[in-house]
């Protein structure tokens, strides 16, 4: 483990850090965990939990992995992601990825998709869904 003010980086096996209001837990093997100020990027094969800030982001299965930077995030795991993010909550069954942008959510999954986004409450089941939403509106592609 390194960590240098506020930069920190972990790598190895079931990794715990606590830093300042920052919580994160990355299972299994070859585990990593990058802080530098306000970018926070984490990865392992058997889920991955961080409490960054307001949002608390959970991703599970192999090849989990949490970017996180400002107010943007990308989540994904091939068994699920949680994202408690503001004002938006979202919920995504199997291999699952979600990726907030500038106020444009992106949502992919299969099974079922929770979203809570705002005024918009979203549940939707199938495989292969896409939700894309921005200020335009709601894109929703099941299959």
């Amino acid at each position: 483990m390194e960590h240098d003010e506020d930069d920190l980086e972990a790598e190895g096996d079931d990794i715990h850090v606590d830093h300042g209001d920052d919580e994160i837990d990355a299972a299994g093997d070859d585990a990593h965990v990058e802080h530098d100020e306000d970018e926070l990027e984490v990865g392992s094969d058997d889920g991955v939990e961080v409490d960054h800030g307001d949002d608390e982001i959970e991703a599970e299965g192999d090849d989990a992995h949490v970017e996180h930077d400002g107010d943007d995030f990308e989540a994904e795991g091939d068994d699920g992601v949680e994202v408690d993010h503001g004002d938006d909550e979202i919920e995504v069954d199997g291999d699952a990825e979600v990726e907030f942008d500038d106020d444009d959510l992106e949502v992919e999954g299969d099974g079922e998709v929770e979203l809570d986004h705002g005024d918009d409450e979203i549940d939707v089941e199938g495989d292969d869904i896409e939700i894309d939403h921005d200020g335009d509106g709601i894109d929703i592609e099941i299959g």
